[in-house]
């Protein structure tokens, strides 16, 4: 349920920034009924997700799109939406209504979409996702790729919740026997089975590059300005846990899983120092010997 709410205030959130007059981040929380916070992780994941998210000078957000530099020539959608009202109101009848309120209909449609995914199939997804969660269903994963594995298969899963971001989905695998993480944009699509969940689930916190596990590991990295722009791009919530120092950024990160920041690392050599654990060094070193260099 606490995802599906996620969702709902995602598309929200996408409404209201495309909404004059514009709204500060406490307004928008105050609207959606979430803290201010949760507002920024969520500006960050439209960003991430290819919307233009910018703020005016009294720091009030919305979305850019093409349109935005000819927009005092424009209708909004509030303004769209009063004319519609008014038309159908005073002339119902009359010929040219309907292509009026045709036109009109486009200014909704033309709120800008994210370039670079398929945004309707991948919000499709996680709207069945959230379903099959809130009605305690089986779901089958059709076509997924396993970026370990290499290899595409259908997945028979019992959902447990979404990650912050809608970017990994947790589930119990009745195959493997064993609770996974799925990344969302590698689900070709999903089949509802209207099979009740057999299985109680606690669902395991997920830390900012989408493992979980058993525990709670501590981490102390220092990056170079290279490693902290490509860090804040590629997970923004990174930003909670990263200090800015003379000779770097200071990052802490709470982790699940030593899996995720290594391989953040490892693809960046000579731009991040670690600071420890000794686990994490471990773990690092493990990584490294696998590699045939020679």
């Amino acid at each position: 349920m606490a995802s599906q709410q996620k969702l709902l205030r995602v598309f929200r959130l996408i409404r209201l920034l495309n909404t004059r007059p514009y709204k500060t981040v406490p307004q928008l929380g105050k609207l959606l009924d979430t803290t201010p916070r949760s507002i920024y992780r969520y500006l960050d994941f439209l960003g991430e997700v290819g919307y233009l998210i910018d703020k005016d000078n009294q720091n009030r957000y919305f979305i850019m799109h093409q349109a935005d530099q000819k927009r005092d020539n424009l209708l909004d959608p509030d303004e769209a939406y009063y004319i519609q009202d008014t038309l159908q109101q005073i002339a119902p009848d009359h010929p040219l209504v309907g292509q009026i309120l045709a036109k009109l209909n486009s200014i909704e449609s033309k709120i800008p979409v994210a370039s670079n995914l398929t945004k309707v199939q991948t919000y499709q997804l996680v709207q069945r996702l959230s379903d099959a969660i809130q009605q305690q269903l089986r779901v089958k994963l059709l076509k997924y790729y396993s970026a370990s594995s290499q290899k595409i298969s259908d997945r028979y899963i019992e959902p447990i919740h979404f990650d912050e971001g809608f970017t990994y989905l947790m589930a119990y695998d009745l195959e493997a026997q064993q609770e996974r993480q799925f990344k969302i944009d590698r689900i070709q699509d999903v089949e509802l089975l209207y099979e009740s969940i057999q299985n109680e689930h606690e669902a395991m916190p997920v830390d900012i590059f989408g493992f979980t596990g058993i525990e709670w590991l501590e981490a102390k990295l220092l990056l170079s300005k290279r490693a902290y722009r490509l860090l804040i791009e590629e997970f923004p919530e990174s930003k909670a846990y990263l200090e800015e120092q003379s000779s770097g950024y200071l990052f802490q990160p709470p982790l699940r899983d030593w899996r995720g920041v290594s391989r953040f690392i490892l693809g960046l050599p000579g731009e991040v120092e670690v600071l420890g654990p000794q686990g994490l060094v471990e773990h690092l070193r493990k990584q490294v010997s696998r590699y045939p260099f020679l």
